[in-house]
């Protein structure tokens, strides 16, 4: 990230990654943290305010593939040491990146950091046109398991980002040739983190 930028952190949860890339990318830049439990984004707010950060804005929806209105939804509140889930349900708007953006008059995408627990294929559905017209730079975490599981086939996933002209990295800088071995060798469950650029600095 780089001053001037404008960047998205979907699943910014109390704003770890959001209030840095705000220092970033500086008072030029924006950032827009998406967060959809109440929650998180309290204390992302909170923490916002603790920080002279102009260019953060905090907006509170759930992303998917559809602009679905405002339903309930049980999201994971904390992860017990003891293993135990710990769920709340709340009546949140669920809408795409893209509609989301449209409302905030964000223009234009250089960045994108995602993590959604198995939701990123809906997600980046829901934000295709803006892949497709800015090719931001992505750093995303990939749960094959859930995305299964959510109805999403993971190699469909990155066919499609593929297909936009996006090549992969493992987040220690690794290049993915193939994709479809890099998935068939995680095991239930796992996931990992991807660095993916249509340029030339991936």
């Amino acid at each position: 990230l780089r001053p001037g930028m404008v960047a998205i952190d979907i699943g910014a949860n109390v704003g770890y990654h959001a209030l840095r890339m705000a220092k970033a990318v500086g008072p030029s830049g924006k950032v827009i943290a998406v967060e959809p439990t109440r929650h998180a984004v309290e204390r992302l707010r909170d923490n916002a305010a603790l920080n002279d950060l102009p260019a953060l804005t905090v907006t509170q929806v759930a992303l998917d593939d559809a602009n679905l209105g405002v339903k309930e939804i049980a999201f994971k509140s904390s992860y017990r040491l003891d293993g135990r889930l710990s769920e709340q349900i709340e009546p949140i708007e669920i809408v795409t990146l893209e509609s989301s953006l449209n409302r905030l008059n964000v223009t234009r995408v250089d960045f994108i950091k995602c993590d959604v627990d198995g939701y990123e294929a809906k997600v980046f559905r829901g934000a295709r046109a803006i892949l497709e017209r800015d090719l931001p730079i992505l750093f995303f975490e990939v749960t094959p398991s859930e995305m299964i599981r959510l109805g999403d086939d993971p190699a469909t996933f990155f066919d499609s980002l593929h297909g936009m002209g996006y090549r992969f990295r493992k987040e220690k800088g690794e290049a993915v040739g193939n994709w479809r071995v890099l998935l068939d060798g995680l095991p239930s469950g796992a996931s990992f983190n991807l660095y993916a650029s249509a340029n030339d600095d991936v």
